[in-house]
């Protein structure tokens, strides 16, 4: 049965980063998400990090807080908390709610 959710997995990861690469945003998430996890394909932060970026760059609020919460922690970028903390505020700032739950916690953090 294994055998069967991984070729299912790889599949959805192959029809998904199609569609990734048409620039549909929501599809360059879901990329960055797999790579990010190993699901359908080998672990790849840097390149989920880079679909990250991509799906920001196309208004994607998910993806900026997914970024600013990689470059916090410094998971597949160098560690950068300013920035980190910068992308999360424009996520919050456009209403994303993960982004303003988290917001205050980053900042206290960034004290220490």
């Amino acid at each position: 049965i294994m055998g069967f959710f991984k070729k299912r997995t790889a599949r959805l990861f192959s029809e998904s980063l199609m569609k990734a690469e048409e620039g549909i945003p929501e599809f360059q998430v879901i990329v960055a998400d797999m790579y990010r996890e190993g699901a359908g394909t080998d672990v790849n932060i840097q390149k989920a990090v880079s679909w990250y970026k991509e799906a920001s760059k196309n208004g994607n609020l998910e993806a900026t807080y997914k970024l600013g919460v990689a470059y916090f922690r410094g998971d597949g970028v160098d560690e950068d908390v300013d920035k980190g903390i910068k992308y999360v505020e424009l996520a919050a700032k456009d209403g994303y709610k993960m982004a303003i739950k988290t917001l205050p916690s980053m900042r206290a953090l960034k004290q220490y």
